[in-house]
C-alpha cells in the first residue's frame, strides 16, 4: 500500500455488506468487466491489452504466492517482501470511454457513482452515507501534529514497530521500526512536515510540538511483528460484534462460533478447562479472529459444565441475532460436480435406496444442481460444524414399512416445516484437505457432505405439503422402487440377499442387520413373503465352540418338534433343498418374524413369562419329544463347576469380591459333585430345556409372551429353566439398579400355579438353586475377567452371592 499521509475519514462499518458476488464480462455499446459493485468500460483495444497483461502477469504472480507461501493481509507475510509484476505493463491504448467524467445518477438499481470509465454502484443507504461523508469531511484539516496523532498515523500506514525505551508518552515518541519499513517512516515524516536529523545512528524527526526518535530493529521477523499486533487491539468479543455487526463478515462470525463450539466439546470430554465461563467477558482478537477466553481458578469439566457453558451462549447469540448464519461457499469445477454427483447417487442408491422401507427418494438443492463446494469457513449449524455443502434428499417411505425405518438414521426432528421428519443418514468425504480445519478446532467432530433426509411418512398425511416442497425445491427422483424394483447393496448385506433369495422360496429379498447384543450374527429379512430373522451362529452357547453347528441341528429339530406339540414360537423356514444353510462356514437359520415388544427392563409381566414356560413344559411333558439327548444339563454344569476354582484368585481384587468368594466357596462342595446332581434328578421332570429365560429372550403380543432363541436349549431337570428365568428376572439384564431378587420368588410361584412342582422337584429345590447360583455366578467372574467397564457384571455376581447367602 501508498504512504499514508492523513485519514481524511474511516468507518470500517459505515456501509452495508456487499450486495454483488459476481465477476463476468459483458459486451453491450462497450465492452464491461463486472466485479461485485464495480463495473468498468473498455474498447475492444483496451480490453485486448488489458487480457493479455493480466493473463500474463496473473500466472507470474500466482507462481510466487505458491512459491513463498504468501498469506493475506498485513499481518501475514505482506509486509515482509513487496512484489511487483511489470511484464507487459505499459498500456498503449488510451481510455475511449469518458476519460475525464464524473457522473451521479438515480437508476433502478441503484445509485451510480461514475468515475472515468469505472462504475460504481451503491443502494440508497450506502449512497447516502456516502454523501453526508463527503459533506462533512474536511480536507484542509492539519497533518498529525501531537503524540496520539502521529502514533495513530504510523499505526495506519501499517509500520512493524514496537515503542522505545525512548518513548515518554504524551511528549516524546520512540519508536523502534523493522528495518525493511524504515524508508516509509521518512516519507510519512515528509509528508507532514517533520524535518529530520542524525544523533548517535537515531533517526530524530521533529514536529511543531513532537519530537520523535527513531531506531531500527535488526531481529524481529514479520512473524514476531504479527504476534505482537494480535494482542495490541482486543475487544469484549460481544462489544466488537455489536459494533460491527454490518459489516463482519458472514464467514468471520461462523469462525467465531465454530471456536466456541470447540471450546464446548473440549469441556464435554472432560478435559478441565480453567477459563471464565461467562461468554459476555470473552475477548476476541480482530487481527487473528481469535476468541480469548480468560483465565479462571473454577475449571470446567464434563457435560453438565458444557451445558451451561453452550445454554449462555446460545442466549447472547439469539440475541445478537447471530444465529443461523451460513458462510460463503466455493464451488467446485464442473469436472467434479460430475464426479461428486455420480458418486452421490451411487452412495444413495446403494445405502439408502436398498432398504426395505424406501419406496422412493427425491435429490434436490446444491447436488441437484451440481453446485457442491466447500464453506469458507465452517457452517455452524447448532453444535455441528459442517465443512461442505450438505446433500439434500426426500425419501418416501413404504406405508406398509414405516415401522422399519433403519435404525442406524439419526432422528433430528420428528416434523419440520414441510411435515417430513428429517434424519441425518451418512457423510461423503471432502475431496480436498482438512487438516487446517481439524488442527484449529481439535475437539470438534467436522461434519463434510451430510446427506440431511427429509423423511415422508404417508400415515401422517401431508401429502400436498410434500408435493409443494418437491415442486418449490425442483426436486429430481432418482429412485423410484415400483419403476425399478428391489436394489441390493453391494456389499456383504446385498451378497445375503442374494444368497437368501436362492436358497429360500422368497421374493424381493431385502436384508439388513439388526442391533443386538449377541457375538452371533442377527439379521432382519424382509420379502414379498413378509418379514423373517436370519441367524449366523458364530459362538457357542453351553457347549464348546466345536459343536455350534450340532447344536444347530439339534435346535432345528427341536423348534420343529415344539410347533408341532402347538408350542407358539418363531418357526424356521426350510430351505429349499431341505438341511441348514451355510453362509461363509457358519451354520444359519432362517425364523419367521415375530410380532410384539421385548420387555428388557423391569416391570416385567411375570404371570405371561410363567405362563407361556409351562406352557413350553407342559407339551413335553404331556407329548415326550424323542430327540437324541446330545445336549444334556450335566454337560453343561460340569463346564461351569470345573472352571469355578479357577477364579478363585481374583477375590483378592477387593474386599467385596473376597466376601462374596467366601459366600460361593462355603456351597461349593455341596453341589460340585456330580453323582450328587445324578441322584437329585431322579424323580424329577425331565425334557428340553430353553435354556436362556431372560426378558431379552420373550416377545409380548396383546398380552401373550412367547419364547425364541433357543440357541442355548439343553435337555435336562425343568426346574433348571424356572430357577434360570428366576434369577434373570431378578437381575434385569444391564438395569444394574433395577436387581431386586423379589422377583426371584415371584416368578417361581407363578410357575408353581401353571405346572406345579413333583414331590422330587420341591423336595430338592434348594439344592437347584443353589446350584444353579454358582453356575451362574462363575459366568458373571468370566464376562467380567473378559472386559467390564461399566462393572455390570461384578455387580450381578455380588447380588448372586448374596441371595445365596440369604438362604442358608
Amino acid at each position: 500500500m501508498g504512504v499514508v499521509k492523513k485519514v481524511i475519514y474511516r468507518d470500517d462499518s459505515a456501509l452495508s455488506s456487499p450486495r454483488h458476488r459476481n465477476l463476468f464480462l459483458d459486451m453491450e455499446e462497450n465492452i464491461h468487466i463486472h466485479y461485485r459493485d464495480l463495473r468498468i468500460e473498455l474498447s475492444r483495444a483496451e480490453f485486448e491489452e488489458f487480457s493479455a497483461a493480466f493473463n500474463s502477469q496473473s500466472k507470474e504472480l500466482l507462481q510466487i504466492i505458491t512459491d513463498k507461501n504468501y498469506q493475506d493481509g498485513v499481518l501475514a507475510n505482506a509486509n515482509q517482501e513487496d512484489v511487483r509484476i511489470w511484464t507487459e505493463s505499459r498500456l498503449s491504448t488510451d481510455v475511449k470511454y469518458h476519460p475525464r467524467r464524473i457522473s451521479l445518477e438515480d437508476c433502478g438499481d441503484g445509485y451510480h457513482l461514475h468515475y472515468r470509465q469505472y462504475k460504481i454502484l451503491l443502494d440508497d443507504i450506502d449512497f447516502r452515507e456516502l454523501t453526508r461523508i463527503f459533506s462533512s469531511v474536511d480536507i484542509d484539516a492539519p497533518y498529525a501534529r501531537s503524540y496520539d496523532e502521529v502514533l495513530q498515523l504510523i499505526k495506519d500506514n501499517d509500520v512493524d514497530f514496537t515503542l522505545d525505551a525512548s518513548n515518554v508518552p504524551g511528549k516524546i515518541l520512540g519508536l523502534k521500526v523493522a528495518k525493511y519499513h524504515l524508508p516509509k517512516v521518512r516519507d510519512i515524516f515528509q509528508y507532514i512536515g517533520f524535518n529530520t536529523t542524525s544523533e548517535n545512528n537515531i533517526r530524530v524527526y521533529e514536529g511543531e510540538v513532537l519530537k520523535v526518535f527513531v531506531t531500527h530493529d535488526e531481529f524481529k521477523v514479520p512473524a514476531d511483528y504479527k504476534k505482537i499486533r494480535e494482542y495490541s487491539d482486543s475487544y469484549r468479543l460481544f462489544d466488537f460484534i455489536s459494533k460491527n455487526k454490518n459489516s463482519i463478515s458472514v464467514d468471520d462470525i461462523n469462525l467465531i462460533k465454530s471456536q466456541v463450539v470447540d471450546l464446548y466439546y473440549t469441556v464435554k470430554s472432560g478435559t478441565v478447562v480453567n477459563v471464565e465461563s461467562d461468554p459476555e467477558c470473552w475477548l476476541y482478537l480482530p487481527a487473528t479472529k481469535k476468541v480469548i477466553y480468560p483465565y479462571s481458578s473454577s475449571g470446567l469439566s464434563g457435560a453438565k459444565d458444557a451445558d451451561a457453558l453452550y445454554k449462555k451462549w446460545s442466549a447472547l447469540v439469539a440475541l445478537y441475532d447471530i444465529g443461523f448464519i451460513k458462510p460463503t461457499k466455493k464451488s467446485f469445477d464442473k469436472k467434479y460436480q460430475n464426479e461428486l454427483y455420480e458418486k452421490i447417487l451411487s452412495t444413495i442408491k446403494n445405502n439408502v435406496a436398498t432398504k426395505s422401507a424406501v419406496e422412493r427418494v427425491w435429490i434436490m438443492g446444491s447436488a441437484a444442481r451440481k453446485d457442491m463446494g466447500t464453506y469458507n469457513a465452517p457452517f455452524v449449524h447448532g453444535r455441528m460444524l459442517k465443512l461442505g455443502s450438505d446433500i439434500d434428499i426426500l425419501i418416501e417411505i413404504d406405508p406398509t414399512r414405516e415401522a422399519d425405518v433403519p435404525k442406524d438414521w439419526h432422528l433430528i426432528n420428528t416434523m419440520s416445516s414441510n411435515k417430513c421428519a428429517v434424519y441425518h443418514l451418512e457423510q461423503i468425504p471432502i475431496i480436498s484437505d482438512i487438516g487446517y480445519w481439524e488442527n484449529l478446532l481439535p475437539h470438534t467432530p467436522l461434519t463434510q457432505h451430510l446427506i440431511d433426509a427429509y423423511v415422508y411418512f404417508p400415515s401422517r398425511g401431508f401429502s400436498k405439503e410434500r408435493d409443494a416442497f418437491l415442486n418449490r425445491f425442483k426436486a429430481i427422483c432418482i429412485y423410484d422402487r415400483s419403476k425399478e424394483g428391489v436394489i441390493h447393496s453391494s456389499g456383504k448385506l446385498g451378497e445375503l440377499s442374494r444368497i437368501v433369495a436362492e436358497h429360500y422360496p422368497l421374493d424381493d429379498v431385502i436384508v439388513e442387520a439388526m442391533n443386538v447384543s449377541t457375538e452371533n450374527e442377527v439379521y432382519k429379512v424382509y420379502s414379498k413373503q413378509g418379514i423373517y430373522l436370519l441367524k449366523l451362529f458364530k459362538v457357542s452357547g453351553n457347549y464348546p465352540q466345536s459343536r455350534v453347528e450340532e447344536h444347530v441341528f439339534y435346535e432345528f429339530d427341536l423348534i420343529a418338534r415344539l410347533v408341532d406339540l402347538g408350542v407358539k414360537t418363531a418357526k424356521i423356514v426350510p430351505v429349499k433343498t431341505g438341511g441348514v444353510l451355510k453362509v461363509n462356514d457358519h451354520p444359519a437359520l432362517l425364523f419367521e418374524f415375530l410380532p410384539g415388544v421385548i420387555n428388557k427392563k423391569p416391570e416385567y409381566d411375570i404371570d405371561a413369562y410363567s405362563r407361556s414356560l409351562s406352557s413350553l413344559h407342559l407339551a413335553q411333558i404331556n407329548n415326550e419329544i424323542e430327540l437324541p439327548e446330545l445336549f444334556t444339563f450335566k454337560d453343561t454344569a460340569k463346564i461351569w463347576l470345573d472352571a469355578y476354582p479357577g477364579y478363585l484368585e481374583l477375590a483378592d481384587r477387593s474386599e467385596s469380591l473376597k466376601l462374596s468368594f467366601d459366600i460361593m466357596n462355603r456351597v461349593y462342595d455341596s453341589v460340585s459333585d456330580l453323582e450328587k446332581l445324578a441322584k437329585n434328578s431322579k424323580g424329577v421332570e425331565i425334557l428340553h430345556n430353553h435354556g436362556d429365560v431372560a426378558s431379552k429372550n420373550i416377545m409380548i403380543d396383546n398380552g401373550e409372551a412367547v419364547f425364541f432363541d433357543f440357541n442355548n436349549a439343553f435337555y435336562g431337570p425343568r426346574i433348571i429353566d424356572v430357577l434360570d428365568g428366576a434369577f434373570e428376572l431378578s437381575m434385569a439384564e444391564k438395569y444394574m439398579d433395577e436387581i431386586d431378587f423379589s422377583r426371584f420368588h415371584v416368578f417361581v410361584d407363578s410357575y408353581r400355579a401353571y405346572a406345579p412342582f413333583n414331590k422330587a422337584e420341591e423336595k430338592n429345590i434348594h439344592y437347584w438353586v443353589v446350584l444353579l447360583g454358582l453356575i451362574k455366578f462363575t459366568k458373571e467372574i468370566r464376562v467380567m475377567v473378559s472386559g467390564d467397564k461399566s462393572g455390570l457384571r461384578e455387580k450381578r455376581a455380588h447380588a448372586i452371592a448374596n441371595f445365596i447367602s440369604s438362604l442358608n
